[in-house]
């Protein structure tokens, strides 16, 4: 990422943005797991929520040094995003460390390691792999559109540059208390009844983002939009490893997350596309709906495993 910041030339700053999506690709996958290693039922959506909501509390401090210095370049945003985890290396190297394990008196044959296809799809496992995959697709889907376009897409509604940035930020205010009150919630509600809840909220926030004027109006559905879109992301990093065991955990959920990254990259070319040939926030509201009641209905599909493994 600091890389990113001093690239000498385009082909440099292509390979700087490759690297630091490999790197964050495989951070999050890692994290999800190191996390499912340690909770339990009861407190996985509170532990993995917390871990996540690092993510959105970082947007409001790098929002905030915008805000607070006005002339400040994106250069050395990226530079203090760049440099900032290589000061905490040290701690989480103290503080994550692998459990001692019981020395078994009897001998145990070497796990084997399974084939991506084995733990994805082998033993019916398909039928949890597939609407993993669709809820992760359309959620980040969605939740990219608002994180990348929502400031233009509020100023081509008639706001001043100042209004629009301003909803951003509550955005991401909403997307720090969504992660932490949904995970939360989490342990403590049906799975179903968690989609019902985050699903139905998106819709709503997107209805009135992309239809009202209302500055009021707008301030409140930014601030449900981060937390349904941002919030319902964190719940899915969340339940991943319950559908995966053992040496498959990681495989399972980092291909979720692939996915993920594929409707992320989806959201804001169609969002782009859909403005380019004039459709304006109708037409993505138009493409945005629909996703929002797909995933209601992958999620709601999963409702049934997580309940049984209670």
């Amino acid at each position: 990422m600091s890389l990113t910041a001093i690239a000498p030339s385009v082909e440099i700053l292509y390979a700087a943005r490759f690297f630091t999506g490999l790197g964050l690709g495989a951070a999050m996958p890692t994290m999800i797991s190191v996390v499912g290693d340690e909770a339990t039922e009861a407190n996985r959506g509170k532990l993995n929520s917390l871990m996540y909501c690092g993510l959105p509390v970082g947007a409001i401090f790098v929002a905030g040094l915008a805000i607070l210095f006005k002339d400040i370049s994106w250069h050395t945003l990226f530079l203090i995003g760049g440099l900032t985890p290589l000061i905490l290396l040290p701690f989480m190297a103290i503080i994550l460390k692998d459990k001692p394990k019981q020395v078994a008196v009897e001998q145990v044959a070497i796990e084997t390691v399974p084939s991506m296809v084995q733990v994805l799809f082998k033993h019916q496992q398909y039928k949890y792999t597939m609407p993993l995959w669709v809820g992760f697709f359309f959620t980040l889907m969605i939740n990219y559109i608002l994180m990348s376009w929502l400031p233009n897409l509020l100023m081509e509604q008639g706001l001043e540059k100042s209004q629009a940035f301003m909803v951003m930020l509550v955005f991401q205010v909403g997307a720090v208390i969504g992660t932490l009150a949904l995970g939360y919630l989490l342990d403590r509600l049906k799975l179903w009844q968690m989609a019902t809840i985050i699903y139905s909220g998106l819709f709503i926030a997107l209805v009135l983002l992309f239809t009202s004027n209302s500055i009021p109006v707008l301030v409140l559905t930014g601030f449900m939009g981060g937390i349904f879109s941002t919030g319902g992301q964190s719940i899915l990093y969340g339940i991943s490893p319950i559908f995966y065991s053992g040496t498959g955990k990681v495989t399972g959920v980092g291909s979720a997350i692939s996915l993920g990254r594929l409707g992320a990259m989806t959201g804001p070319l169609l969002t782009g596309k859909i403005l380019a040939i004039g459709l304006g926030t109708t037409g993505i509201l138009m493409a945005s709906l629909p996703a929002v009641a797909i995933s209601a209905v992958a999620v709601t599909a999963l409702s049934r495993y997580k309940a049984a493994h209670k």
